[in-house]
């Protein structure tokens, strides 16, 4: 969608919502739960991210280097895992990523990532508005997630949505959640999330949209 007097353009979506608890940053949050330190299935990364500005070492850090090791010496191991075990390692040496626990972001299917001359394709970054009956939540697109599924959000955001849910239960079931994405609207640089600028920013953009109506209620995310 476009506003014909803003030119301001929008991506929306209609889904449900699942839940996502994928994320890590050990300048923020140092240490994590035993289980999700030592799990090899937690995502610690995420599509967003950006250089580490800290000297605390990823709290992810010591198990993926020690996957990397186990790959190495087992003869039936695969070379792609091994590789990617690699990646892992490089990346949270570098970078810092989301948490979905305490970030508010929004994870869009690969299919929209096609596309680079389109106008309308999302980017990691870009501001988002969430929309569930009459409440509106800011958020930034944090991630990529499959391509044959739409409809999902970090935990936090889950959360604020429904205080119920959890990774395993999502807090809208059925198809009443419009997602509604600005693309070309992330900021320069990357890094933590500004809520004051997130509640600022995605005002500014509802209204070049047309503002919201006054049954509408815009949720404050600090």
């Amino acid at each position: 969608i476009e506003a014909p007097e803003t030119n301001r353009k929008l991506l929306w979506m209609q889904a449900d919502m699942d839940v996502v608890s994928d994320g890590s940053d050990g300048d923020r949050l140092p240490d994590m739960p035993e289980k999700v330190k030592n799990s090899d299935h937690y995502q610690p990364m995420t599509s967003y991210r950006w250089r580490k500005r800290g000297t605390n070492p990823n709290p992810l850090l010591p198990h993926w280097e020690e996957r990397v090791k186990k790959l190495s010496k087992d003869k039936k191991a695969s070379a792609d895992d091994l590789q990617h075990a690699r990646n892992v390692v490089h990346d949270l040496k570098k970078y810092s990523f989301l948490l979905a626990e305490y970030d508010s972001f929004i994870v869009i299917p690969l299919t929209v990532k096609e596309g680079k001359d389109d106008t309308y394709r999302p980017t990691p970054g870009d501001y988002a508005a969430v929309v569930v009956d009459n409440r509106v939540f800011p958020a930034i697109v944090g991630d990529y997630g499959p391509r044959f599924k739409a409809g999902e959000a970090s935990l936090r955001l889950a959360r604020l949505i429904n205080p119920k849910a959890t990774p395993f239960a999502r807090p809208v079931s059925h198809l009443g959640v419009s997602y509604i994405i600005f693309p070309g609207t992330k900021e320069p640089e990357n890094g933590p999330i500004d809520y004051n600028r997130l509640n600022i920013r995605v005002q500014e953009l509802l209204n070049e949209m047309g503002g919201l109506t006054q049954a509408a209620q815009f949720q404050q995310v600090e």
